[in-house]
């Protein structure tokens, strides 16, 4: 499952980012499937369905679409904003560079990073982001490939975790909609288990807790917007 996951990022999204999308995707469709379904009660089944199987699929494919965008270009707006610090150290003397360097480093460190480095690691880093900057002309970045890329990927995971639910609604016919409804919903908790489970694959120490942790924060959230009303 890991390899199939990385092989679909392909280093365009962190896993993390990846998750939040599965998981974003799949609270859209657990949310249409039980708040479409309380606002039909009484009303033909047939019809029902119908309204189901084209509200979750059009919610999903709409929320993918206006993430994707606004994945496609934060990841833009970071090239640019990386390629702007690139041009004011090159154009700045080697002592300001390494001073405005180390600085942004520090400012910019994850907790494990400043854990693992002491002050002598990120100042010879610092020099050495200067010294090959220096050594090569910024490149000003393009949108293209890449957010066209980053786009997809988000495109496809919010429209993939519909997928089992609409499958669901697809056979409803025969187990009725009361049961189908109950059958998502466990297949939604089962999806959930699975997105913490992979998300923790890299640590690999607390994956079924993980799992469990995810069950509980979904449905927790379904529920608040269940309860708001969609």
């Amino acid at each position: 499952m890991g390899r199939i996951i990385d092989a679909v990022l392909r280093g365009y999204m962190e896993p993390m980012d990846a998750a939040a999308e599965a998981f974003f995707g799949l609270v859209m469709a657990l949310e249409i499937s039980n708040v479409a379904r309380l606002a039909l009660i009484g009303q033909d089944e047939d019809m029902i369905m119908s309204v189901l199987l084209v509200a979750i699929i059009g919610c999903n494919l709409a929320w993918g679409m206006a993430d994707g965008v606004m994945n496609a270009l934060s990841n833009y707006y970071e090239k640019l904003r990386q390629y702007r610090f690139a041009i004011e150290l090159s154009s700045a003397s080697r002592e300001q560079a390494e001073v405005r360097a180390e600085r942004t480093l520090r400012d910019s460190m994850s907790q494990m990073e400043k854990q693992l480095l002491d002050d002598r690691g990120v100042e010879v880093m610092a020099k050495e982001i200067v010294r090959c900057t220096k050594a090569s002309k910024p490149e000003k970045p393009r949108l293209g490939k890449e957010e066209l890329n980053i786009w997809g990927i988000t495109m496809f995971f919010n429209a993939f975790m519909a997928l089992p639910i609409l499958a669901i609604y697809l056979v409803a016919g025969s187990i009725g909609l009361n049961p189908a409804t109950l059958l998502a919903n466990l297949v939604g908790l089962v999806l959930f288990f699975a997105i913490g489970y992979v998300l923790d694959r890299n640590v690999g120490l607390y994956k079924f807790l993980t799992g469990c942790v995810m069950v509980i924060v979904g449905f927790v959230m379904l529920g608040i917007i269940i309860v708001l009303g969609g």
